[in-house]
């Protein structure tokens, strides 16, 4: 049976399912009949297809007689495959939508500092809202409402409400420094089923090296709260070398503290300075361990790491392990949007500055950018386009030529490789 399902939609291109957990699965027209019927059942026969056990793994079909096999997660088979400039899909399925500029917290490594400090002012409530209109009439099945630090903006609970309205998942990201208990029983009543917040470490004084003073203290007590209430809480942890070598021991301590999940987030240059970033920057060899040992651990914990990881996991995975890794390396311009807080988008927020503008979604056709713009197009096809030792690189498929954010950071170019991956060195 469909699991704590949100919205199912027959397009074009295949059926798309999404639950109330975020979870997001595309099956292809043909195997329509056989969705419906095994959806139907309460147990799962011998005989299912394997897609169907697919769909149980991720939490998307649930059954009395089996227990999903959380190990077993895969690629984007869409994108892997892609080689030209076309979509994959006819729209982007996850959005960023940033509702402010505004920040209680000054991390110094801010991808969208830079960017948003030019914006003086945010918009009306009813922008936002035709923005998320455009969003979901062109697909998008999971809005994440971020910032600066949306939990500033008073009409945080009457945006939520209104993303969840539409049938879509929507996913806070906090650094949890200012959430009133009220704001969160609101939030809960407005729809929100999950949070993501920003802690770095177990170690205070790491976590707050690059953050706030007082901030891990906040964030633990906004979890808490949010836990008290019933979310699923998250951590998002931008990974330096000052906090590679803890991973291990942070997962552990997560597990103590009830979390449910763990976004591993690569750093990016982000308000730093070039030297910085270089010396900060998780070494490419020490990082690739860390996260092979991340992705071989039992535990309750569920972790992700993010797109521009999956190059340090080639160093370490055969292909046949990497498929059972739920990424594809970079989706820009396939799956994922980031719009600023005036409405201009950007392929994602690692790639947040004016040389990656695409338009701007309150006044533009997004339907239309999607479509034809020239740098989207770009990205979709980098696999053509990426210069260096990437071009060559076997594992090319798989992470897709490395983060466009890094490679831009250090070599000022669009398509150069990833400097960061030394796996043909």
């Amino acid at each position: 049976m469909f699991k704590e399902l949100r919205n199912i939609e027959k397009r074009d291109d295949g059926i798309y399912i999404l639950n109330k957990l975020g979870h997001v699965a595309m099956i292809t027209l043909d195997l329509e009949e056989e969705l419906y019927r095994y959806a139907e059942l309460e147990e799962i026969p011998d005989d299912a297809p394997e897609f169907i056990y697919d769909l149980a793994n991720i939490g998307l079909l649930e059954y009395t007689n089996y227990v999903p096999n959380e190990d077993k997660l895969y690629f984007d088979d869409a994108i892997l495959k892609s080689v030209d400039d076309k979509p994959v899909y006819r729209g982007p399925v996850i959005a960023h939508l940033a509702i402010t500029h505004a920040c209680n917290m000054n991390c110094k490594y801010c991808s969208v500092k830079d960017m948003h400090s030019r914006i003086k002012n945010g918009l009306p409530t009813e922008d936002y809202k035709k923005m998320i209109d455009k969003l979901v009439d062109i697909g998008a099945f999971q809005i994440g409402l971020t910032g600066g630090e949306p939990t500033t903006r008073p009409d945080l609970v009457e945006l939520t409400r209104y993303v969840a309205s539409k049938n879509v998942a929507c996913n806070l990201t906090t650094n949890g420094y200012n959430v009133p208990e009220k704001m969160i029983i609101d939030l809960k009543e407005a729809g929100l089923t999950q949070v993501q917040i920003s802690l770095d470490s177990y170690k205070k004084e790491v976590h707050e090296k690059y953050r706030t003073e007082g901030s891990f203290d906040r964030a633990m007590e906004t979890a808490r709260l949010f836990k008290k209430h019933g979310f699923i809480v998250g951590v998002d942890t931008v990974v330096t070398n000052d906090n590679l070598n803890d991973l291990e021991a942070f997962m552990d301590f997560l597990e103590e503290n009830n979390f449910d999940g763990l976004t591993i987030i690569k750093l990016k240059q982000g308000h730093l300075d070039l030297e910085t970033f270089k010396k900060q920057v998780p070494d490419y060899d020490k990082y690739a361990e860390v996260i092979d040992k991340i992705c071989r651990r039992n535990g309750p914990l569920k972790v992700t790491i993010d797109c521009s990881s999956v190059s340090n996991l080639c160093k370490t995975l055969t292909l046949e392990e990497q498929n059972k890794i739920h990424s594809a390396g970079c989706p820009a311009g396939h799956s994922l949007i980031s719009i600023a807080p005036n409405g201009d988008m950007f392929p994602c927020a690692a790639l947040t500055n004016d040389n990656y503008k695409i338009g701007n979604l309150l006044t533009d056709d997004l339907e239309k950018v999607w479509n034809e713009s020239e740098l989207l197009k770009g990205l979709r096809g980098v696999k053509n386009k990426v210069e260096g030792k990437c071009k060559t690189c076997p594992k090319l498929d798989v992470c897709r030529g490395g983060c466009r954010g890094i490679a831009d950071s250090l070599s000022g170019k669009k398509f150069s490789s990833d400097a960061n991956c030394k796996i043909n060195i």
